[in-house]
């Protein structure tokens, strides 16, 4: 996941979102663990909710997108628990009402001044149009095509993604093969019972990504998306940008990965399995190197100095 193209892109462009996906890590963490002990009809520790409730602070405070992401993500996991273990739904339902009671509280200080921002400003002021949310998504074909600042594929990549909308950030959405064939097998032979709520999580959030209609090498298509329907609710027409979810479905499919590489060496008893592993995460490797950091001229952006000679209150660093 910390290799994948779109976690090098944000290293550019949005630091703050790898804090907040570390939030989400911790979060799911903490979830993860309380499923699995509420399945055992075991006492969950408090530890889990400690941890749940402070990578759910971590999030809030830094990128509020991924707060939404992590109640999507919640609202997921009950519904398949749900479907799941019907016996103990109830008390799974009570864990997390503690979990998401006590990720409140710590949050309640920042909740207050955004209720006071919204009562002033009205909720339309976060209503963002579906046209913007349409620019700000994933082009299918980026999930396809290595980074543009891949040293081997960049001249062939570069020509194409100058058809794509938004920026860099995100239209790099390339799932490596090698992570997607563990993924698969993961998903096949893994015999951990939770893969299924980690593909239902990739599957969700890939389509969220693409944005209200489908768009393929740069070319709109009248083709309405499952974000259409998550417009429709107040909170979520906050979300501009919908290449963010994008990081949640990279780490859905690094998880299937994982649960992939388990699988590999429980399945395959050849002599040969650990030299065709090396193979295939060195293909891996080569898919996802980049280069980022050059050399560049300091000149101040032309927007900056648009923000810097408006005539309202801000703060320019």
């Amino acid at each position: 996941f910390q290799m994948s193209p779109w976690t090098y892109a944000n290293v550019l462009s949005h630091l703050f979102v790898l804090w907040a996906v570390c939030g989400f890590i911790l979060y799911a963490i903490a979830l993860t663990s309380i499923i699995s002990a509420t399945k055992n009809q075991e006492r969950v520790p408090w530890r889990y909710y400690l941890l749940g409730s402070f990578g759910f602070f971590l999030t809030f405070t830094t990128y509020v997108y991924f707060t939404i992401f992590i109640a999507i993500f919640s609202a997921l996991v009950v519904i398949w628990y749900g479907c799941k273990s019907l016996k103990t739904w109830s008390m799974f339902l009570k864990n997390m009402f503690k979990l998401a009671l006590l990720s409140i509280i710590l949050v309640c200080p920042f909740l207050l001044i955004i209720f006071c921002y919204l009562h002033k400003a009205g909720t339309e002021a976060l209503a963002v149009p579906l046209s913007l949310a349409n620019k700000w998504s994933v082009d299918l074909v980026s999930y396809f095509l290595p980074s543009e600042f891949n040293p081997i594929f960049k001249s062939w990549v570069f020509p194409i993604k100058q058809n794509f909308s938004g920026n860099v950030a995100i239209q790099s959405a390339f799932i490596n093969p090698v992570i997607l064939l563990f993924g698969v097998l993961g998903l096949l032979n893994s015999k951990n019972k939770i893969k299924s709520l980690w593909f239902l999580v990739f599957l969700l959030f890939f389509s969220l990504s693409l944005g209200p209609f489908l768009k393929i090498n740069g070319h709109t298509y009248n083709l309405p998306l499952p974000y259409c329907l998550l417009h429709v609710l107040p909170i979520f027409q906050a979300i501009r940008d919908c290449s963010m979810m994008t990081g949640i479905a990279h780490l859905a499919m690094s998880i299937l990965f994982g649960l992939g590489i388990s699988a590999y060496y429980q399945r395959f008893l050849g002599k040969h399995k650990h030299f065709i592993m090396s193979i295939l995460l060195f293909l891996g490797f080569i898919l996802y190197v980049n280069y980022y950091f050059t050399y560049t001229t300091p000149n101040l952006s032309p927007g900056y100095k648009i923000i810097k000679n408006a005539p309202r209150d801000k703060t320019v660093l």
